[in-house]
């Protein structure tokens, strides 16, 4: 299998998951309409309070349903209480669903990024977009070393070779590291200095059979104080998902072998 088709396959692999990933931002904008929501009813019912002036006091030795309907002069008291009660009991019910749905997001987007790799190196960080740095000194194959934090410790740096195709904006290379032996595949972006890589675990150290070949994804950003990429991995299996820093800094060009044949 060529270059050129391995990166492809490993392409329509990573826009499945694009689905799943944008997924958590949708639902992350409805579980803030459901808090949104809550808190807009408990805003409700203090200004409530406050302007028929019901002291707590009288609410915890009577109970929420008398302290509303003390305030009622009219017949439509108990209709108003009702309506309070039922809010109250719906904000409850609420807040018990919101954390459901929050625990079920966070287990769903644990160790997967908001935005596929393509999508990634195509955005723009304002931090670093007045770096004059050009493909040439950024963007060179060779000798690359690497680092990451994984269960609250650094790991690296491991030494990994790369290779940039400056026509089709696409790395190749491969390495290992305290996970296993891998093969590296991914695209950059020379006006975003991004970089979206796909490492693929050929053998693990520590000998997963349910995990054998999965990916690590990694997202970095060219950082011109430090002089290296900066970003974050991501890895989602059946037994591990987690996501954590990454570091690549450029090492060395790598050296030609020479000619052994006349």
């Amino acid at each position: 299998m060529t270059g050129i088709s391995k990166y492809n396959l490993n392409l329509v692999l990573i826009s499945k998951l694009a689905q799943a990933h944008d997924s958590c931002a949708y639902v992350g904008i409805i579980v803030g309409c459901i808090g949104g929501a809550i808190l807009l009813v408990g805003v409700i019912l203090l200004v409530y309070f406050k302007r028929n002036k019901i002291p707590r006091s009288h609410i915890a030795s009577q109970g929420l349903y008398s302290s509303i309907s003390i305030s009622c002069t009219d017949g439509n008291c108990r209709h108003r209480a009702t309506i309070i009660a039922g809010s109250i009991l719906g904000g409850g019910v609420g807040i018990i669903f919101l954390l459901i749905v929050f625990a079920l997001c966070w287990k769903h987007c644990k160790g997967r990024p908001l935005k596929t790799n393509p999508k990634f190196i195509q955005s723009v960080d304002q931090r670093y977009s007045q770096d004059n740095s050009t493909d040439d000194t950024l963007f060179k194959s060779g000798i690359w070393s690497s680092r990451h934090i994984q269960d609250g410790l650094w790991y690296g740096f491991h030494r990994l070779t790369l290779t940039f195709d400056p026509q089709l904006c696409k790395v190749a290379g491969s390495g290992s590291d305290n996970n296993g032996v891998f093969l590296l595949d991914g695209v950059y972006s020379l006006a975003t200095k991004r970089m979206g890589l796909v490492k693929t675990y050929q053998s693990e150290l520590n000998k997963r059979p349910e995990d054998l070949k999965y990916q690590m994804l990694v997202q970095l950003v060219w950082n011109p104080k430090n002089s290296q990429f900066e970003g974050k991995w991501y890895i989602r299996t059946k037994s591990y998902s987690g996501e954590n820093k990454f570091q690549l800094k450029f090492t060395s060009h790598q050296q030609s072998r020479p000619c052994t044949t006349v």
